[in-house]
């Protein structure tokens, strides 16, 4: 079947799509949403403009969709940006686990779009997501955090089975979201066995505000993966 993808660049999305082609989907585009303002309730924020990199990595076809941001009618915006671009696939991928704010509105694009989802992660335990994405070879570091637990040094940090082991712990202690579903944390896949090239983060900063930060990417490039 020939689907399209919701893709974020965090590691939730790119492991559906992970799993939609290894059960034989054709996948032939990505479908970057690009919220205009940070507090989408929806859409990641940090780091969009790195998606048309993310997509020369994949080798898939992307198109780039902006919306408001705002609660709601940036769903509707969606929808009727992507009516209108006609693409021919019959299923949508997306990464949704256990929001059910996202899963009620994938199934309404989805809906009004006549697409089937595709929702391969959806009802599963967070934490082994979590640890199951890392296994699979995911590499995704840490751009942005806003919960109790998370301070500044885990901006920029690489998800392995160390770091995902502490990261653990904490969302056990202050009752954190360990998919990061609710904005807690969010990250960027630099590597996996989708991609045909890393990416390579050239320059970055970090901003910090009443104990919430971001992880900024000024300037990234893609270089060859290390030969097996």
């Amino acid at each position: 079947m020939r689907a399209a993808a919701l893709i974020s660049g965090g590691k939730d999305s790119l492991y559906a799509l992970l799993l939609a082609l290894r059960r034989g989907f054709t996948v032939t585009t990505l479908v970057f949403v690009q919220p205009q303002r940070s507090n989408s309730y929806m859409f990641h924020y940090p780091n969009t403009h790195l998606l048309p990199l993310l997509a020369k990595a994949i080798g898939i076809p992307f198109i780039s969709i902006p919306v408001s941001g705002e609660k709601e009618r940036e769903i509707d915006e969606l929808v009727e940006k992507l009516r209108a671009q006609k693409i021919a696939v019959n299923v949508l991928i997306a990464g949704a686990i256990a929001s059910h704010y996202q899963y009620k509105r994938i199934l309404r694009i989805c809906s009004e779009l006549n697409l089937e989802p595709f929702l391969p992660l959806w009802g599963r335990e967070p934490a082994s997501v979590l640890v199951e994405e890392v296994r699979a070879g995911l590499v995704a570091i840490i751009t942005s955090v806003a919960a109790w637990g998370l301070d500044r040094s885990w901006l920029g940090r690489t998800l392995n089975e160390d770091s995902v082991r502490e990261l653990l712990k904490i969302c056990r202690k202050h009752g954190i979201n360990p998919a990061g579903e609710g904005g807690e944390y969010e990250t960027f896949v630099l590597d996996s066995p989708l991609h045909k090239a890393r990416i390579r983060i050239k320059s970055a900063r970090t901003l910090w505000h009443c104990g919430a930060g971001v992880l900024l990417i000024d300037e990234a490039e893609l270089v060859p993966k290390p030969k097996k």
